[in-house]
């Protein structure tokens, strides 16, 4: 009778455990920022692309294989507030499941069952398959049309990419070998010449200089 008591006691126990992990986890797909608009009708839909003209939308095969992307696209809406919109579809549902359909996308052939689609001036403009980066993001939501970031460019791993001041004073206190360094505006003609010669220096110098 002990024995049988411990056990059921301990049922209750998993019980409760596996209660506790799916409020953890309510709770924790709770934390979308509401500058995501989740949208599911196709009307709704139609309506957001004709009245914003710089949409990046989420599809999703369920509730939570986009659970990544949405923590990250959290803080890029917040960032490019004003300048472009993020939405999100959940395929999953009954009502996403026909919007998914109709507009022909189909997450779950996807690599973790989410898709990620650019509207601009109301019609498809282009697959996202930039890095998933809070900074790439923010830059191609800022220029859609734009080039990518020099340190998307897989020829580039052998540059070091510098963002603050605090990040280039830190390298110049730590590095003992010989840093040359290159400052560029992404716009700028002669530094997008420069830029295959200097990831080319730097992968054949790499060991000795920086």
């Amino acid at each position: 009778m002990a024995s049988w008591n411990r056990y059921g006691s301990r049922m209750r126990e998993a019980k409760m455990f596996v209660l506790l992990l799916w409020l953890l986890s309510v709770l924790e797909a709770v934390k979308v920022s509401p500058l995501i608009e989740k949208v599911s009708d196709h009307k709704d839909f139609k309506k957001l692309l004709r009245t914003r003209t710089n949409v990046l939308v989420l599809y999703t095969k369920t509730a939570t294989s986009g659970d990544s992307h949405l923590k990250l696209l959290s803080d890029v809406a917040q960032t490019v507030k004003g300048q472009g919109t993020i939405a999100w579809v959940n395929c999953g549902d009954s009502e996403g499941r026909k919007l998914c359909k109709k507009v022909k996308v189909d997450p779950s052939s996807k690599r973790g069952g989410a898709e990620l689609l650019h509207y601009k001036d109301g019609t498809f403009h282009t697959e996202y398959n930039r890095p998933a980066t809070f900074k790439s993001m923010v830059a191609f939501l800022k220029d859609p049309s734009g080039p990518p970031l020099w340190e998307e460019n897989p020829e580039a791993k052998d540059v070091i990419h510098i963002e603050t001041e605090k990040d280039f004073r830190k390298l110049l206190k730590k590095e003992e070998r010989p840093v040359l360094m290159m400052f560029y505006a992404p716009w700028c003609g002669v530094c997008k010449r420069m830029q295959p010669i200097f990831q080319q220096a730097a992968t054949e110098t790499k060991g000795k200089y920086v």
